[in-house]
């Protein structure tokens, strides 16, 4: 009887190597080196602020007014203007900032959202800076 309980965990260990071996290998051969852990795809605007056209005909996030969802420290002064107003590619007409121009890069946009306590998916993430 002993015999006969060593022959059968002789041969579960044995199938088990075999298919944790099988596996290993499956995995190693599917693995994407090409995608970026974390995400740095990001949507065109942060969170919750919504896109607009404007007159150039260029895609513009509209900046949300205080007491908004995800406005952060934009509103508030510094050295007489606002955190928003010292912003690159920011409109006072009409309330948008432009991030599609050649001054934003993924840092740039990075160190903007963490200074100004702002959230943007795969945009604070980001961290090849």
């Amino acid at each position: 009887m002993d015999q006969f309980y060593l022959i059968v965990i002789s041969l579960a260990v044995i199938s088990l190597i075999i298919v944790l071996s099988f596996l290993g290998i499956q995995m190693n051969n599917q693995k994407n080196t090409s995608i970026k852990f974390p995400s740095t795809t990001s949507s065109i605007c942060p969170d919750y602020w919504s896109s607009t056209i404007n007159s150039d005909n260029e895609t513009v996030c509209k900046v949300p007014l205080p007491n908004n969802k995800n406005v952060g420290a934009l509103y508030d002064s510094n050295e007489d203007k606002t955190n928003l107003e010292n912003t690159k590619g920011y409109s006072k007409d009409d309330n948008t900032i432009n991030f599609n121009t050649n001054d934003w890069n993924d840092c740039d946009k990075k160190n903007w959202t963490v200074k100004n306590n702002l959230f943007w998916r795969g945009v604070n993430e980001f961290s090849e800076c």
